[in-house]
């Protein structure tokens, strides 16, 4: 029996480190706020400020990948599929080994070398699909109205702005459903012949669905992560040699501050670290004699009211004026005063 629970063990490991990688990053485990995943005001799971998602939340139609599964267990087209599999099975064992999310980006970027063959195989399963169910065929109509619905879902919960919960769950969740309803109607399409005519058409469609919201999550995620790492490369920057070296800064946005991390500033995050030992790790440095900086109001709320020091703002100016606020101790003021590189 303790032979097989020391087996069973890391096999169920490993198994629930596929589904958080592969299908539901957001069921992320809670240890991962120590390597800087954590939970932002909505309790969606984020790294640097970013978002996460797994694969199938980029790509919901990878579920087409159940008809050449089909095909390999009944032994069929063996050679290009195990072939395709394997590149995608050694990618995703070898990520979720120790359930490694990719670091910094929207999605599972670290899975890249997979997609092809997610892609090529979903292909192929299209095109099996129409040969054994021709009511299932793609007209233009479809794909054209399909995609737009897809598209459109993504819009309209932009509408909202992309920082809101409505938006989130909207990026996260409504992929997973959109892929379980194209797999349901997929399965009965294939497998169920009394319900296969009525079923096809419905599976036309969610497939066109599919497709156009994977384009959307795609160029949105591009888009998104691109704007934001132009803009936290140029906060940065300008944040870079104007703290004492011995500083420290306690914040939720680590990306603003990451050139001067490298530098080897002391940036602490209360999220990942938590509020109780980061007033910990904030009074031993007052009590050094070092300069403490709280940015964000998620950084002042917890920790400054934990700790017993009068507060003062600062300011790091910018060329158009103020670009970062800080609350520093008052005794602290002048000496850890801020200047604009």
């Amino acid at each position: 029996v303790a032979a097989l629970v020391l087996i069973l063990a890391p096999l169920r490991d490993l198994a629930y480190n596929i589904y958080v990688l592969a299908v539901n990053l957001q069921a992320a485990s809670d240890w991962q706020s120590r390597l800087g995943l954590v939970r932002d005001e909505f309790g969606f799971a984020a790294f640097y400020g970013l978002n996460k998602k797994a694969l199938l939340q980029s790509i919901p139609f990878a579920v087409l990948l159940a008809i050449p599964v089909w095909d390999l267990i009944r032994g069929r087209n063996w050679t290009p599929h195990a072939l395709g599999f394997g590149v995608i099975a050694a990618v995703i064992l070898f990520y979720s080994l120790n359930q490694w999310h990719g670091g910094l980006g929207m999605n599972m970027r670290y899975f890249i070398p997979a997609v092809p063959f997610v892609c090529i195989l979903s292909a192929y399963g299209i095109v099996k699909l129409v040969d054994d169910v021709p009511a299932a065929r793609l007209d233009e109509r479809t794909l054209r109205l399909g995609v737009l619905a897809g598209v459109g879902l993504i819009l309209m919960a932009g509408l909202s702005g992309t920082h809101t919960p409505m938006y989130k769950a909207v990026v996260f969740y409504a992929p997973l459903v959109i892929a379980a309803g194209l797999l349901a109607s997929l399965l009965v399409a294939m497998f169920h012949a009394p319900r296969r005519n009525q079923a096809a058409p419905a599976t036309a469609w969610l497939l066109a669905i599919a497709i156009g919201h994977s384009s959307a999550i795609g160029l949105s995620d591009a888009a998104y992560y691109h704007s934001r790492l132009s803009n936290t490369h140029v906060s940065s920057q300008a944040t870079l040699g104007v703290f004492p070296s011995d500083a420290l800064i306690v914040t939720t946005v680590e990306e603003m501050f990451l050139d001067a991390k490298l530098a080897g500033l002391n940036v602490a995050n209360p999220r990942g670290t938590g509020n109780e030992r980061m007033m910990v790790i904030v009074a031993e440095h007052l009590a050094a004699g070092r300069c403490v900086y709280l940015h964000g109001p998620r950084a002042r709320g917890p920790v400054a009211e934990g700790v017993a020091a009068g507060w003062t703002m600062l300011v790091l100016p910018g060329r158009n004026g103020p670009m970062v606020e800080f609350d520093v101790p008052e005794q602290h003021a002048e000496r850890c005063g801020l200047a604009a590189n």
